[in-house]
């Protein structure tokens, strides 16, 4: 059978890249970095037709998707749960990033007809990144609350206090610094 485009997936971590292309079957790892990252864009744009598969990962696919898409390329961004859904209706229950990258890119294969492809939005890459820094910070500031009947040393409560309004005022200012209509009581720093 003769296909006319190129699957390729790509698991991606936080110091490298393990690249897989189907049905051509050749498989390599690069580093993250942008040198590396710029390398592998102009090698995968020479590859003719293409549709390229992510694992979303805790944001470090975030640059990747980003640079293959300001290239031209057709990326998406793809759900680990489904690709793992995926991997275990196929009988693939071994897991290495080697494996993972050949899954996501006949995975892609499969499914690629009702996915839509990664756009860039700066707007949203902003949203997220706030959203996360701020689940972050009240994550933080709850663990704090609950740590202050537990602690017999008198200053650690002060401290503790102090901690938990520097990290409400944080968590507040994130939110102001995004949206004009949250009423804004944080002094800005």
């Amino acid at each position: 059978m003769i296909h006319d485009t190129l699957f390729v997936g790509i698991d991606v971590s936080k110091t490298h890249l393990d690249v897989h292309t189907h049905p051509a079957g050749k498989s390599w790892r690069c580093s993250t970095g942008p040198e590396a990252l710029a390398e592998l864009t102009q090698r995968l744009a020479r590859l003719g037709p293409l549709a390229i598969g992510l694992e979303a990962s805790g944001g470090y696919e975030a640059r990747v998707a980003e640079s293959l898409h300001a290239a031209g390329l057709e990326v998406h961004v793809l759900a680990p749960a489904r690709i793992r859904s995926y991997a275990r209706g196929i009988g693939q229950l071994a897991k290495t990033d080697k494996i993972d990258a050949a899954l996501i890119a006949r995975y892609l294969q499969a499914v690629r007809a009702s996915l839509t492809p990664y756009v860039s939005d700066p707007i949203r890459q902003r949203l997220s990144a706030f959203t996360a820094h701020r689940r972050r910070i009240v994550a933080e500031k709850s663990g704090l609350v609950s740590q202050l009947d537990t602690i017999d040393e008198p200053l650690m409560p002060a401290n503790r206090a102090h901690r938990i309004a520097t990290a409400a005022v944080l968590a507040d200012e994130n939110i102001c610094a995004i949206s004009p209509t949250w009423p804004c009581s944080a002094p800005s720093r």
